[in-house]
């Protein structure tokens, strides 16, 4: 189990704890690649603009959707898939698995917003990087600060995505509701039946796991299509904790946002137990940050480059 006193890029004058001796409660080495050695794959993904939210006429489409154009400046790694149950529990040292699958490459699906911030810390102090979370106390009990950790677009370390840019991620430069593909039949938005087709032609059990074909289970991460981009699991098997609070966002174009105001956390793409509705790219739920779920995971995020 990992006990944690940490600093991180926390603000002005905050003091910067970069080796794992320094952190945490180990004798482990620094490495060259936290991400490979966890067996995580980075992707790279250039700095670009895209209208983020969906249209009024998108099926299923939800009020806190707001549409508006958002630029993000700099380049940034995400993890191609979901961190899974072995991963997960390789670097806390416990499980907090609640879907009954029997699975070690199934996404992790029950971790705190607290929990999945010590994780990324974790890898950020093997690696010999900055924390990108303020963080105390251990296993279950462990928490990190939600509301002042700084930029964390200038963070060097390892760190949940932005909502922004998860779904830049997700969208893949295309436009559709789901990632590469097609909207939703406006009946098909609360359906649970397999076989739904998109506007383009694509099925939808192809790149989603949802109501209608996830068997009311999760399913081993990077089992359906990826997006055009090389991404995996953007639309279902879990809900995907990012780092911004959950509130509606300011509908004006946008660069670089972080939406911090409440303590609680939005997340993102839907899981297997709902509706198609909810694996849209635009969808958006929230949670409290100490929230324990079935159906509630994340992926690995880090700026490309810090200056």
């Amino acid at each position: 189990m990992l006990a944690l006193s940490l600093l991180a890029c926390a603000g002005p004058g905050a003091a910067l704890l970069t080796t794992p001796d320094d952190v945490w409660d180990t004798d482990l080495p620094p490495v060259d690649d936290a991400a490979a050695l966890l067996g995580i794959s980075m992707l790279q993904l250039e700095p670009g603009s895209y209208q983020m939210g969906s249209p009024d006429d998108e099926p299923g489409r939800e009020l806190d959707e707001t549409s508006r154009w958002v630029t993000l400046t700099r380049a940034f790694e995400l993890g191609a898939l979901e961190v899974t149950r072995s991963q997960f529990e390789s670097v806390m040292g416990y499980a907090v698995n609640q879907s009954g699958a029997d699975c070690d490459d199934c996404p992790v699906d029950a971790a705190d917003w607290h929990e999945t911030a010590t994780f990324l810390n974790w890898m950020s102090a093997r690696e010999g990087l900055p924390l990108c979370y303020p963080c105390d106390g251990e296993g279950r009990e462990v928490n990190c600060q939600i509301e002042d950790n700084g930029d964390v677009y200038a963070c060097a370390g390892y760190r949940l995505p932005t909502e922004a840019e998860w779904e830049y991620a997700a969208r893949a430069g295309s436009g559709g509701s789901f990632p590469s593909a097609g909207d939703l039949p406006p009946d098909a938005i609360e359906s649970c039946e397999a076989g739904i087709l998109l506007s383009d032609g694509t099925p939808l059990d192809d790149v989603a796991w949802h109501c209608g074909n996830s068997g009311g289970d999760t399913h081993p991460v990077g089992s359906l299509a990826p997006n055009g981009w090389g991404l995996y699991d953007m639309a279902g098997n879990v809900y995907e904790w990012v780092e911004d609070s959950f509130d509606y966002y300011d509908p004006e174009d946008t660069v670089d946002p972080l939406l911090r105001n409440s303590r609680s956390r939005s997340s993102r793409g839907g899981s297997g137990f709902d509706y198609p509705r909810d694996q849209r790219v635009a969808n958006r739920d929230g949670h409290s940050s100490a929230h324990e779920h079935h159906w509630l995971g994340f992926r690995v995020a880090r700026t490309a480059e810090v200056k």
